[in-house]
């Protein structure tokens, strides 16, 4: 039988987000997520405020509780924090870093109760200093010392 439409189109417009683990990793480190994409070679990074972000798309949260989430823990007008982690969702979208899938039941993000801190604007840096390196393939094309070849 099938999900009605209406009921399609209200969970598509309350996304939650997927990271595919066979392409992309992550990692925080000193309070930073590096994200690394397999597939193209590059690495990614978000400022103090994005990081919040990234850790609430990890735990599989809706689009609109993190954004509920980002309101209740930084300072400024609520839509303009809004339309940053909106943006910034769909160019994580935009890049493959995450998916859209229908929302599902996904407990709610426990509300922030300390004191609020400064809202810094999302921002998504992307790194391909290191492509070539990411790419290679270290498991099937090495040389005879086990040092991965780069295919060019």
């Amino acid at each position: 039988m099938g999900v009605p439409a209406d009921t399609m189109l209200s969970n598509m417009e309350d996304p939650t987000y997927e990271i595919d683990s066979m392409r992309i990793i992550s990692e925080i480190l000193d309070g930073e997520p590096v994200i690394i994409d397999f597939k193209n070679g590059s690495y990614y990074s978000l400022n103090n405020s994005g990081t919040v972000l990234w850790e609430l798309v990890q735990k599989g949260h809706s689009k609109s509780q993190i954004l509920r989430y980002l309101t209740g823990r930084f300072e400024g007008a609520s839509d303009a924090i809004e339309r940053s982690a909106s943006a910034l969702l769909s160019q994580l979208v935009e890049l493959s870093l995450v998916a859209e899938s229908p929302a599902s039941d996904v407990m709610d993000a426990e509300p922030y109760t300390g004191p609020k801190q400064p809202f810094l604007a999302l921002a998504l840096q992307q790194f391909q200093d290191m492509q070539e390196m990411l790419l290679a393939d270290p498991i099937h094309d090495v040389d005879e010392t086990g040092w991965p070849t780069l295919n060019r």
